[in-house]
């Protein structure tokens, strides 16, 4: 499979599940947080990541928005990673059948990606991924949301 190929799969499942790409990523925003799916290439190999990333709308004294800046850089208020068992299906040197590929990412988007994301646009659906471990907070962002 060619990255463009891979491309398509990522645009189609993440548009079909409320993404809107702008800056080479997918954004969906809530009026309290903004969330964005960039796919990132390895330096050493044909992989690549899907990287979730979400800002807060408000907070720290500022106002956040969808940004070309923040989907260059790696940070954010919170990273999230999707289900581990799928970084193989972004590996564009092992066999694997187009096919299965494409499925295995659906797959992924709707076991893994949407109703994480979906929990992530708001704070208190933030809190909740952060109590069931689905992530880590900086103690500046748990303060932020208010967790103790």
């Amino acid at each position: 499979m060619e990255i463009k190929e891979l491309k398509n799969i990522v645009d189609s499942n993440a548009t079909k599940n409320g993404f809107e790409k702008l800056f080479g990523a997918w954004f969906k925003e809530s009026s309290e947080t903004i969330i964005a799916l960039i796919l990132v290439k390895s330096n050493y190999s044909q992989t690549y990541y899907l990287r979730i990333k979400v800002n807060l709308k408000k907070a720290f004294g500022q106002t956040y928005t969808k940004d070309k800046d923040w989907v260059k850089h790696d940070i954010a208020h919170v990273l999230l990673q999707p289900d581990k068992k799928y970084n193989n299906y972004f590996d564009l040197t092992n066999t694997i059948k187009d096919l299965d590929r494409k499925e295995k990412i659906e797959e992924l988007f709707f076991e893994s990606i949407v109703p994480m994301t979906n929990l992530a646009l708001t704070r208190q659906g933030l809190i909740e991924l952060n109590k069931q471990g689905k992530l880590i907070l900086f103690n500046t962002v748990k303060n932020e949301l208010g967790i103790k």
